[in-house]
């Protein structure tokens, strides 16, 4: 009533709301401001300032989601070209913040457009970088950070950052050293034990699944019944997977196809072709070579045996 009162008087004075909701602004009477533009576009809901200004008075006041409803208001007006970067840049970020971490994707969404609006400042970076570093993908983490160093000024955040990152991936390749010496002694379940471990500690690194599977296949091959042996099957099958370039999990593949059934060789003959096919003159491109020769003579001698 006190507001409608003064605006009265106001417009006998010849006072428009637009006058008032700006000086209200100015005056840091953000409340009051709020009230005066929802008048200013009762009388003229296309007028962008008055939606803009409803904007930062609502960002003012920390209502943010009222504050982005009338920024997105105002850019949809056609005479509106360019955001106001800085305060609306603010306001994604802050409207991220508050989403976090019940709503991730949304808030992902919105730490990106900041980046879109303004690429040159760092906050947004070095919020994804946050979010990304919190959940573990340390390779994602480095290059948000790294683009936030490009035009931080406080730098030694960021750089501290990137350090430990390097400080975790250093201690999850020492873990998969580790297993890979455990794995050429043969002791098969404490390199599992040391890949599992460097997977908890930088779970991107592919290596340590690889190094996991293999272990694993290589245990339950070891045990050799056939229920392990189907096992053993498809941990390789992952490994190869992981990487499909590598000749290792098909060798292992063709062993434990044969050894799972010696009669039936065509799988096994498959998985040792595909070995000698990505890696024909690497180490187990070359084991390849030899089991696939061997293979093939026993089945060459099985069938004149049976006479097919």
């Amino acid at each position: 009533m006190r507001l409608l009162l003064i605006l009265f008087i106001a417009l006998l004075a010849g006072c428009t709301p637009s006058y008032l909701a700006k000086k209200s602004f100015q005056d840091n009477d953000f409340q009051r401001s709020i009230q005066l533009c929802k008048m200013w576009i009762v009388a003229d809901s296309s007028n962008a300032d008055a939606w803009i200004l409803l904007a930062r008075a609502f960002y003012r006041t920390g209502i943010v989601d009222s504050a982005l409803i009338a920024y997105e208001r105002a850019f949809a007006v056609p005479a509106v070209k360019k955001y106001p970067s800085e305060e609306y840049y603010e306001l994604l970020i802050a409207d991220a913040d508050q989403r976090l971490p019940e709503n991730a994707a949304y808030a992902l969404d919105q730490y990106r457009k900041a980046v879109q609006l303004d690429g040159q400042r760092p906050l947004a970076f070095q919020k994804l970088g946050d979010y990304n570093f919190e959940k573990k993908d340390f390779i994602q983490a480095r290059s948000f950070y790294s683009q936030a160093l490009l035009a931080a000024e406080n730098r030694r955040p960021l750089e501290q950052r990137i350090v430990q990152i390097d400080s975790i991936e250093a201690a999850a390749l020492k873990e998969i050293q580790l297993g890979k010496k455990m794995l050429s002694e043969g002791n098969f379940q404490n390199a599992r034990d040391h890949f599992l471990i460097a997977a908890s500690i930088n779970p991107q690194e592919k290596e340590a699944a690889y190094g996991n599977a293999t272990a694993e296949g290589l245990r339950l091959y070891q045990r050799g019944s056939i229920n392990a042996l189907w096992d053993a099957i498809q941990a390789f099958g992952r490994a190869s997977v992981l990487f499909p370039q590598r000749a290792e999990p098909h060798y292992r593949l063709g062993l434990a196809y044969h050894k799972k059934n010696k009669d039936e060789y065509q799988n096994a003959i498959d998985e040792l072709e595909r070995a000698i096919a990505l890696e024909p003159d690497g180490e187990f491109g070359i084991m390849a070579q030899k089991e696939l020769a061997s293979l093939k003579a026993r089945k060459q001698k099985m069938e004149q045996f049976w006479g097919k």
